[in-house]
């Protein structure tokens, strides 16, 4: 390099000090995903086990109105019952587990102008709940795993919804009908355990913009008592890209969880994890964490392991080894309190 004549940028070392060690990131807090939501989290001791799944019709079976079928007469044999008790099955669930690491130089942590490994290890606990996102997503929005009737290929198919849902208009009212013809699926494949005020409808960015802008919606929303609330933006912590937290009754949870798809050194593409078109309806009854007793939780997320934060350091390498360990699986549980429609926008 050319000598020069001191001046104001070059008499000295350029370093953080200036902005305090300032340093631009977006790490997520694992605790701002929307996964917890709709999944219910189910400690478990065993990387592998069972649960039960009932047939849920026994409950309900109503063969004549008057109960001729269970008619007892005076001095008659008691009636043998047989055959009358509800159906089971066992279902396996598999957690996996899964690493996500990294490796810094020695030199490299000691010398940083920044907390480099605290960092990194955000980065990594976000990569995982990225990860452990992704594969929920893909199991909810598997048709196969949905009981028979609980799944539309389009919006269109469902009685009296006249179009998509984003074209919608206060007489068509298609949003209201579609939520209604789910939740009123849900309502009578359980027996009436699940209601409507336990159901959730789960969206992705793109189909909550979309519906927010729609005729319905906004007729909906001047409407709404505290119509105020939405037009200030004080919706509470999620602001559900223009729609309220509940709509017709429904919460809307809406999986922002976005995911990076090129390799590393490739040109940045980036997407959203919850596809633009799908919804999907379910339950999430009781509080976070479950247990492995009876639930109708449409989905329970098995964890053996949750987010292990290591960190070593290896004398011989001369280097930090950092590592976040998650060990668990995402089960459609309760197929008969969910519901998925896979077309719902022009």
């Amino acid at each position: 390099m050319a000598k020069v004549a001191p001046g104001g940028y070059n008499t000295y070392i350029p370093n953080t000090d200036a902005t305090n060690h300032m340093v631009v990131e977006f790490s997520r807090n694992p605790q701002e995903f929307r996964m917890a939501e709709y999944s219910q989290y189910v400690p478990v001791d065993k990387n592998i086990g069972q649960y039960i799944e009932m047939n849920v019709e026994e409950a309900g079976r109503v063969m004549d109105d008057d109960g001729s079928d269970h008619y007892w007469a005076d001095g008659a044999q008691r009636p043998s019952n047989a055959g009358r008790t509800e159906d089971f099955e066992f279902l396996l669930y598999r957690t996996r587990r899964r690493e996500h690491g990294f490796n810094i130089g020695q030199e490299a942590a000691d010398q940083a102008e920044w907390q480099v490994l605290a960092q990194n290890s955000r980065i990594q606990v976000q990569q995982a709940m990225t990860q452990r996102t992704t594969r929920a997503v893909s199991v909810m929005h598997t048709v196969a795993g949905y009981a028979s009737g609980h799944s539309e290929t389009a919006v269109t198919n469902i009685t009296g919804v006249t179009g998509y849902l984003d074209v919608s208009t206060v007489t068509r009212s298609d949003i209201k009908r579609t939520f209604d013809f789910m939740a009123d699926t849900i309502r009578q494949a359980t027996l009436g355990a699940v209601k409507p005020s336990q159901l959730m409808v789960v969206v992705g960015p793109e189909w909550a913009r979309k519906i927010a802008v729609c005729q319905e919606i906004r007729d909906y929303l001047q409407q709404m008592v505290k119509s105020d609330t939405y037009v200030t933006g004080n919706l509470g912590p999620h602001l559900n890209y223009g729609l309220p937290e509940s709509l017709y009754d429904y919460k809307i949870v809406v999986e922002d969880a976005v995911k990076v798809t090129n390799k590393k050194g490739g040109t940045k593409a980036t997407s959203y994890v919850w596809p633009g078109d799908k919804i999907v309806m379910c339950s999430r009854i009781g509080e976070l964490v479950g247990t492995e007793g009876p639930s109708f939780s449409s989905f329970s997320t098995f964890l053996k392991e949750e987010l292990s934060i290591e960190e070593k350091h290896d004398k011989d390498n001369r280097r930090h080894m950092g590592s976040v360990v998650d060990n668990e699986v995402t089960v459609h549980t309760s197929p008969l309190s969910s519901f998925i429609v896979t077309d719902t926008l022009t």
